[in-house]
């Protein structure tokens, strides 16, 4: 065991040598030089200290993310320091989960750049090293193992999932009623099942995760086989959803005889919230016979940027994600949460939101419910939904299109009833209207076009030149996308 002024020297050394490169890089450095494992010889703890250099430069070279590094280390101190049964089997669940979501060397290979290539070799050298050295020392090998699978790992195509208890336990505090036995809990990638494990401790009455990975699907339900989980081999919000698929777990929750559900997902692009607002204008969504909540993870300054369109002015002209969004849902921030606490990490470029150089340290927990659209007591059915949705992809309501004539064009007649009950002048544009004398104009039109009318069948169909597909903003190669939220 090296003396305390040693190790200080040591860690000094590794700190020159690593040119104070990464913040990452020092990590694993102190890591290893306050590693209190006992030593049989000089000579081994200097192989270990080599072995941790090269390890030091691959995540330099590999432009390794702080945050990653920072969750890994911890857990080989844990399994040290603690005889706590729930930590270790909790602990195991992340190595799980990482080994699970990294790719094979072979399919790295594939992927990484000439630098990342070199890291990577660095790093084989560095753990055979270890294993030829120090065969017995069991801790090592695991710290290095911990680290391995996600070094390396550049192309992520899960969405971040929980591995920080702390942050489970914040999220959940801010829920409310789970243990109510109406309510059921879903939760879109759990990842390692740390975050379904707090639910349970909390007294959650049942959950429904979905994965669609295999292996870890078949993790989860081993660990959850005595409670009350149920594992969906599907994706939470997904295509097969929005074809209606009778056999999606989320549809048929939908019908079941729960009468709360409060849905946990974290936001990793820009197509899940179009997934999700298209299920609800189809129909998919009964929120008239269900209190639904989300609960959406995003990164705070995206996150931020979706909460004050709530109060932005309605006559500033905005694109059609703004106004869709806005349109259908109510978000408000609950909690804010360390990024760290997720892994994957979220995007660095955050939604292709302008001007961002890194990501947020920061991640913020959403509450978004479902806004009813509605005009006095009269509310739209679930078939009435989808034809809204048809509505405002030709007159949106950040449109300067007017609106007599806009109308006219679809409903000859129409505008001398909104001249004479509304008040709506032949010169009113639609992003003049108010969101309450908007939904009226629009209740209007339904009650002048019936369902089984040929033109909502037209407006389906057609597509606006100006506006084209109201969602189309929610597609990850748009980059107007992020315009709005800039």
């Amino acid at each position: 065991m090296f003396s305390p002024i040693v190790r200080s020297a040591q860690r000094v050394s590794i700190r020159n040598w690593a040119h104070n490169s990464s913040l990452a890089s020092l990590q694993i450095a102190d890591a290893k030089c306050n590693h209190n494992e006992p030593s049989t010889s000089l000579v081994l703890n200097q192989t270990l200290n080599n072995a941790s250099r090269i390890v030091s430069s691959v995540a330099v070279e590999s432009n390794l993310e702080q945050s990653i590094m920072k969750s890994r280390l911890s857990l080989p101190n844990i399994l040290k320091d603690t005889c706590d049964e729930n930590v270790v089997q909790e602990t195991s669940q992340v190595d799980i989960y990482h080994h699970n979501q990294s790719q094979s060397d072979e399919e790295l290979k594939l992927k990484l750049t000439n630098n990342q290539k070199v890291a990577l070799k660095k790093f084989h050298v560095a753990e055979q090293m270890l294993k030829k050295n120090n065969p017995n020392n069991k801790m090592d090998i695991k710290w290095f193992n911990a680290i391995k699978l996600p070094l390396l790992d550049t192309v992520r195509t899960k969405n971040s999932s929980f591995i920080d208890n702390e942050a489970c336990r914040s999220l959940i505090s801010h829920m409310g009623d789970i243990d109510d036995p109406s309510t059921v809990i879903v939760i879109g990638n759990p990842g390692a099942g740390i975050l379904s494990h707090q639910f349970l401790k909390k007294g959650a009455k049942q959950l429904v995760l979905f994965e669609p990975n295999t292996k870890i699907r078949t993790h989860l339900e081993s660990i959850h086989k005595n409670h009350p989980v149920y594992v969906a081999p599907q994706m939470l919000f997904s295509s097969t959803w929005n074809s209606k698929n009778s056999q999606h777990a989320l549809l048929t929750l939908l019908e079941s005889e729960y009468t709360r559900i409060k849905i946990v997902h974290a936001l990793s692009g820009p197509a899940i919230s179009k997934s999700i607002l298209t299920n609800y204008t189809k129909g998919l969504i009964p929120v008239e016979k269900k209190n639904v909540e989300m609960y959406l993870v995003v990164e705070r300054t995206y996150g931020e940027k979706l909460v004050e369109l709530e109060t932005v002015d309605p006559q500033q002209k905005r694109i059609k994600f703004a106004t869709a969004w806005r349109t259908f849902i109510k978000s408000e921030i609950v909690c804010t949460l360390p990024t760290d606490a997720f892994f994957p990490t979220f995007s660095p470029l955050g939604f292709k939101i302008k001007n961002r150089q890194k990501k947020d340290d920061k991640a913020v927990v959403l509450r978004c419910t479902f806004r009813p659209i509605s005009c006095g007591d009269r509310r739209l059915s679930v078939e009435e939904r989808q034809l809204y949705s048809y509505f405002i992809r030709h007159v949106m309501t950040t449109s300067t299109a007017t609106v007599i004539n806009s109308l006219e064009k679809w409903k000859p007649g129409i505008g001398i009833r909104l001249i004479r009950e509304e008040g709506i002048s032949l010169f009113t544009c639609f992003n003049e209207l108010s969101r309450e004398q908007f939904e009226r104009v629009f209740f209007i039109f339904l009650e002048s076009v019936p369902i089984d009318s040929l033109t909502w069948q037209v407006m389906k169909c057609s597509q606006n030149n100006d506006a084209k597909d109201w969602l189309r903003e929610f597609d990850t190669n748009t980059t107007r996308f992020g315009s709005v939220l800039s």
